[in-house]
């Protein structure tokens, strides 16, 4: 087929896709009902109320600050009433059907229109996309952001003149935006922006990209320093915690200041469906004692040797096949195909991620460098970074399904369809 029904195809599936999300955020399962705003997703709300009052505590600083902010836009806006959550569920349906439309023109920067259009029809059917949606979390916003930061980054370093350059600082709002909800994705931006510093006529790519990042870093920055009551040059606080309890096996952490009346808790969703790990509590430590929580991992990590790579290796099981993504485990209507998803999803991803590799050396081998399938799997290989400092979670996995489903779609037109 030509290209323009191959452009056909994935526009029809981005509609699709939007008309999939509407009935499940819009009608099924709204997610601002009482039933689903608990444990993580009451944290966000809460924080997100409290910032539309110009209210801050250090928990606004303890966890990135994107999330919360982006709820807090329609209750500025509509009030934080039932008008206002209605306005933040729109806005979820917008971030998650615009995310296949992203993906499709990232996939039609790096492979054929063919892969392409494959890419946008899987990402918009894709149940865990669709279903994470129905929920207040952080997943939704950072995969729609990571998505459309990468499209533009690659449109810049692959292209020229001013529409390069405008594409670069695209490609850093969206890019900082996505690390605001979810700084685990610093390492793809990484990906994206160290190659435009090789070359003295990427340099400018380079600059406008760091310059319009800046931008939003510097709004997380003034929020996280009213959270503290200092200056907080970071993007959140919670991440020595989701070291210590990836590196220590903890399946609850809390801590207790009695006399400040701070008190925390957290269980990680894997050891607690599997009913793994220790439990650990603190008195008289914060949960944002981060040289505390990096010790004490590292001190597990001294103690178990050579042992501790099984540790790994289940973190790696368990962002795939031996966990349930939460919060869908805990909704008896999605639980079913959530499983049924995951569990397809890890028998099927070894075959993809060879296929991909093969089919990257065999454009190597022709000639082709970079590769967009290899630019893919470099992408996807963020994943094993994420198992190696934190604990597995499928939640960790989520934004790195988009390149899996991109290089399916990759090895399907290349094998089975028109390459054209």
């Amino acid at each position: 087929m030509p290209e323009r029904d191959w452009n056909t195809i994935a526009l029809a599936a981005v509609g699709v896709g939007a008309t999939l999300r509407a009935i499940w955020i819009l009608v099924l399962h709204h997610p601002f009902a009482p039933q689903y705003i608990y444990s993580d997703m009451d944290g966000y709300v809460s924080r997100a109320k409290a910032l539309s009052l110009g209210q801050f505590t250090h928990y606004a600083a303890f966890y990135p600050p994107g999330t919360h902010a982006l709820i807090a836009f329609p209750l500025e806006l509509f009030g934080r009433g039932r008008a206002g959550f209605w306005g933040a569920a729109v806005l979820w349906w917008l971030l998650s059907s615009l995310t296949p439309f992203f993906a499709w023109r990232l996939a039609r920067v790096l492979l054929t229109p063919t892969a392409a259009a494959l890419t946008a029809v899987f990402v918009s059917v894709w149940p865990l996309y669709i279903l994470y949606a129905g929920y207040f979390t952080s997943e939704t916003p950072a995969i729609a952001f990571i998505a459309a930061a990468l499209w533009l980054g690659y449109r810049a370093r692959f292209g020229a003149g001013r529409a390069a350059i405008g594409s670069a600082a695209g490609a850093g709002l969206f890019g900082m935006a996505a690390l605001a909800c979810r700084p685990q994705l610093s390492f793809n931006m990484l990906i994206l922006g160290v190659p435009l510093l090789r070359r003295r006529e990427q340099l400018a790519k380079a600059a406008a990209l760091a310059l319009s990042a800046a931008v939003v870093f510097g709004a997380v920055v003034v929020n996280n320093s009213k959270a503290t009551g200092k200056f907080t040059p970071q993007l959140n606080q919670d991440t020595a915690l989701a070291f210590f309890i990836g590196h220590c096996n903890a399946s609850f952490v809390s801590t207790a200041d009695y006399r400040r009346l701070l008190f925390f808790g957290f269980g990680p969703p894997p050891a607690i469906q599997q009913g793994t790990g220790r439990v650990y509590r603190f008195t008289g430590r914060d949960i944002w004692d981060e040289s505390f929580f990096f010790r004490r991992g590292l001190k597990c990590i001294r103690h178990d040797g050579i042992g501790h790579t099984t540790l790994i290796a289940r973190h790696l099981a368990d962002m795939t096949a031996t966990s349930t993504p939460w919060p869908l485990i805990d909704d008896k209507g999605v639980r079913s195909l959530a499983q049924a998803t995951n569990f397809l999803y890890t028998l099927s991803l070894p075959v993809i991620l060879v296929a991909g590799f093969l089919l990257a050396r065999e454009k190597r081998r022709a000639g082709q460098r970079p590769t967009g399938e290899g630019i893919l799997l470099a992408h996807f290989s963020c994943v094993l970074i994420v198992a190696l400092f934190a604990f597995g979670d499928p939640r960790f996995r989520l934004p790195y399904d988009l390149f899996a489903l991109a290089l399916l779609g990759a090895v399907l037109a290349r094998r089975y369809l028109s390459n054209r």
